[in-house]
């Protein structure tokens, strides 16, 4: 009598562990954020589109959708990193571009006019990313220079204008160059942190970052990251409160 009570116990465990496992696979989350969404209900959608993120899917859709629920939800800095990491997807994607643009403007993010207007020709990047675009156009340069400089010993006059024309190519290069920042960096989401002296919870704090704040990242272990302002300000910051960038 004790075994077969046992077995049934065990039976009954199982099929509970396989009702929850059926409950939280990514099909029936996914629906239960989009019915939350459409429900009006922001958060729940928000938070079970985090729960898959968290499961290890990782795409543009998952991104897009997060961004839409933080914004109904008035967390401009969670949506518009959400809407970053929609965009390493797809640089070109013209859903995203917009609700990028009205987010930075809104967190009062410093616009760069000259990279800006490098998007209305997706032609010069050759499907690179724009750093990695930069990248091959200095290396380009500096690979003619060198072609140049052996072909210097025939002294022809055509060759001292190329070589003119080559470090000019290589000046242009290295203003690209200074337009953009190639250290890590991240969002602020929340809206407003204090960094931190040290990185323990009733550390002494140093300064104040605000939602939507650029910050390079340094260091960072599993729960704080070493960042920098754009002042130069160094403190350390609760990874929670930081998004893809």
């Amino acid at each position: 009598m004790k075994n077969k009570f046992f077995i049934l116990i065990i039976l009954i465990s199982a099929l509970s562990f396989s009702l929850k496992v059926k409950a939280d696979t990514p099909s029936v989350l996914a629906e239960q954020a989009k019915t939350a969404f459409q429900a009006g209900d922001y958060q729940k959608a928000a938070q079970l589109w985090e729960d898959l993120y968290q499961l290890g899917f990782d795409n543009l859709n998952l991104h897009y959708n997060r961004a839409q629920a933080y914004w109904h939800l008035g967390e401009k800095g969670k949506s518009l990193a959400a809407l970053y990491k929609a965009r390493s997807f797809d640089k070109g994607d013209p859903h995203l571009k917009p609700g990028i643009e009205i987010l930075e403007q809104s967190l009062g993010l410093p616009q760069n006019d000259f990279l800006k207007s490098l998007d209305f020709f997706p032609w010069w990047r050759l499907y690179l990313s724009r750093d990695q675009a930069l990248w091959f156009f200095a290396l380009s340069s500096l690979a003619f220079f060198a072609y140049l400089f052996l072909k210097l010993f025939k002294k022809e006059i055509s060759h001292w204008i190329s070589l003119s024309l080559t470090f000019i190519f290589l000046l242009s290069s290295f203003q690209l160059f200074s337009y953009v920042s190639f250290t890590h960096q991240a969002l602020v989401v929340v809206k407003k942190a204090g960094l931190k002296k040290d990185p323990i919870g009733d550390a002494e704090i140093l300064a104040s970052v605000h939602e939507g704040q650029r910050l390079k990242v340094l260091k960072q272990d599993a729960y704080y990251a070493l960042v920098e302002t754009s002042e130069g300000e160094r403190g350390y910051l609760a990874k929670e409160n930081l998004g893809e960038f």
